[in-house]
């Protein structure tokens, strides 16, 4: 399947070239019809690639004290096997700067995670020098030959503010992401609409 970057810059090269050939020989109306089609094409192609992705990475909760171990698990749901170049391809990153905090050390051995199978890894909250990370949001990382798969960020708080009106559960709060997406495709819709009504009118 094609990576989300990947259909990202095909809808740009397709939205400019359509901007660049409206602009030389095109009236407004036009421009705004095949601009709408162009916007509504692209965020369809990007939520059905985030939505349909083979490889899942779960964590057991979005929340996390200090000092409490975070599980992975990573469920690959596609229909072929993939390819690992070791048995602990993952890395927790700083969520706001995509900073590595943690990389485990492994041994270099192709591993294999078969279609329908899951693996698990545990987390202690130590970053590569040993240390108890700080309270922060973060982020998983995992690698496989031909791409890679990152879990929702989740948040390490300190002791003291783990049941200050946050209840430690397993309930990951709804991104925006989407939801704006939809807005941006309804928009368009409206705007395609009101287009071919107005060319619509202007014939008769």
């Amino acid at each position: 399947m094609m990576a989300i970057k990947d259909l990202i810059l095909l809808n740009i090269r397709l939205f400019i070239s359509i901007f660049h050939n409206l602009l030389i020989e095109m009236r407004l109306e036009h421009l705004l019809l095949m601009v709408s089609i162009a916007l509504i094409v692209f965020n369809i192609s990007i939520v059905y690639a985030s939505e349909s992705s083979s490889i899942i990475v779960e964590l057991n909760k979005d929340r996390y004290v200090q000092g409490e171990n975070v599980i992975i698990t990573v469920f690959n749901k596609g229909s072929d096997d993939i390819t690992l170049s070791n048995p602990n391809p993952y890395q927790i990153l700083k969520y706001d700067t995509w900073e590595v905090v943690y990389a485990p050390v492994s041994p270099q051995v192709i591993t294999k995670l078969e279609r329908g199978r899951s693996m698990m890894f545990i987390w202690s909250q130590i970053d590569n020098q040993g240390n108890q990370v700080p309270p922060g949001k973060y982020i998983v990382k995992f690698s496989y030959f031909g791409g890679e798969a990152y879990s929702d960020a989740f948040e390490v708080v300190p002791p003291s503010n783990s049941s200050n009106g946050h209840p430690d559960d397993n309930t990951v709060e709804p991104t925006q992401g989407t939801l704006g997406i939809y807005l941006l495709m309804v928009i368009s819709g409206i705007v395609i609409i009101s287009v071919a009504l107005s060319l619509f009118m202007r014939r008769d």
